[in-house]
């Protein structure tokens, strides 16, 4: 439950705070690191509207966002100990994977972690300008009104807001 708090406060934080437009103006409410697409359970009905990118101290975070607020859905990918290009399981401590679909002001949440779900991320590209990758996993319900599981798979390609 932990790992999956934390996981969705960083998705929100990011979402929240978005990147620089490089005008020196107010961030773009509208602004993106990249493209993320996947199917969910079956239907490829995810294209990403906004995606955001961290590769920090080895630490790769993805927080993609279809639909406009209080009717999206969310992925959140966390991989720590990126070094380079690889496959990495989501099921390793600090890492996972979460999707989310918030109607109103409800959100139901499926999440990978420690002992729950299985999957991975293959990064073909990870440099501090750019990480491009596939991924797949399948999450059991975490909180609201999630139920069963989620088959999440599809591919992205950012230019992180702040690279290694």
């Amino acid at each position: 439950m932990r790992q999956g708090l934390t996981m969705t406060m960083a998705a929100l934080a990011m979402v929240a705070c978005g990147g620089d437009d490089g005008d020196g103006g107010p961030t773009d409410p509208n602004a993106t690191d990249g493209t993320m697409t996947a199917s969910v359970s079956g239907a490829a009905a995810f294209a990403a509207d906004v995606v955001i990118g961290s590769y920090t101290n080895n630490v790769l975070v993805i927080s993609a966002v279809q639909g406009p607020t209080g009717n999206s859905r969310s992925i959140v990918l966390t991989v720590n100990n990126v070094t380079g290009t690889g496959q990495f399981n989501f099921t390793l401590p600090g890492n996972g994977a979460q999707y989310i679909e918030t109607t109103g002001i409800s959100s139901a949440s499926w999440l990978t972690a420690i002992t729950q779900g299985s999957g991975s991320v293959t990064l073909t590209t990870a440099t501090p300008t750019r990480v491009v990758g596939s991924f797949s996993f399948t999450a059991p319900a975490l909180s609201g009104g999630a139920t069963g599981t989620k088959t999440v798979s599809g591919q992205f390609d950012i230019v992180p807001s702040n690279p290694n």
